[in-house]
């Protein structure tokens, strides 16, 4: 089930002039996360308030989700690793913590019942079989759950 995503990145409180928004410099929005701060196109620079945005997200059958960069990079997530990655408080206190390990070493299957995007920052997923749905996954958080 493939997500619809408002908008081709987000950036964070700051006085930057804009330059990666979808077709406006003629690349196609490709260059999330550059800002022209004055004169040429060779003085961008990577600003890390800038959060890159998935161009694709897709939910394939609750045992996944696969995610499309900017650049062609995918990434693919289970629904066991997303759940295992969960920093939402309640995954954070010990009975939250518990209760997770108890999912994770159970003999049912971890499943996406339900994905969401937040905002144009993040997704947020429904789990199987304990219905947990209070983590919101930003897209850094994402990214960074596919390089462990």
């Amino acid at each position: 089930m493939p997500l619809g995503l408002p908008l081709h990145h987000r950036e964070l409180p700051g006085e930057i002039e804009e330059v990666g928004v979808a077709g406006s410099n003629g690349d196609g929005g490709r260059r999330h996360g550059f800002h022209h701060c004055g004169g040429s196109a060779a003085s961008r620079r990577y600003d890390p308030r800038i959060m890159e945005v998935p161009e694709s997200i897709e939910v394939r059958g609750g045992r996944e989700v696969a995610l499309t960069w900017p650049g062609g990079e995918i990434t693919v997530l289970s629904a066991r690793r997303l759940r295992a990655g969960c920093k939402c408080a309640t995954c954070r206190e010990p009975a939250g913590m518990q209760a997770t390990a108890q999912v994770l070493s159970g003999e049912s299957p971890i499943r996406i019942a339900d994905a969401r995007v937040v905002g144009n920052y993040a997704l947020s997923f429904t789990f199987e079989p304990d219905g947990h749905g209070t983590g919101i996954f930003s897209f850094d958080l994402l990214r960074a759950l596919n390089a462990t």
